[in-house]
């Protein structure tokens, strides 16, 4: 029956294991999980950086449509906000010419 052999093969090697190898162990398994948890975080920041991104497009979004809604009907605050001042090509012109 090589099924008694192989457990005791195992438990000898376990029985062999030393306070030192089982302190190594013991760090090792602790970095492994510190690393671990360190990369459940920053996957729980890179989710939230997702959703702001997405948050800021759709604002951009809706920014760039209303802009374009407003253009389109000719609105007066928004044509006087980007037009050109009266008379600062002339003013330029003089001023380079």
């Amino acid at each position: 029956m090589a099924l008694p052999t192989d457990a005791m093969d195992a438990l000898m090697t376990i029985a062999a294991l030393t306070y030192d190898d089982l302190a190594e162990i013991t760090d090792i398994l602790t970095r492994l999980f510190s690393a671990e948890g360190q990369g459940l975080d920053l996957n729980q920041q890179r989710g939230a950086a997702q959703g702001e991104v997405a948050t800021l497009r759709g604002v951009l979004e809706f920014e760039r449509e209303r802009t374009r809604e407003q253009s389109k009907r000719g609105d007066h605050w928004y044509r006087a906000a980007t037009a050109t001042p009266p008379g600062l090509f002339a003013k330029l012109r003089r001023a380079f010419g």
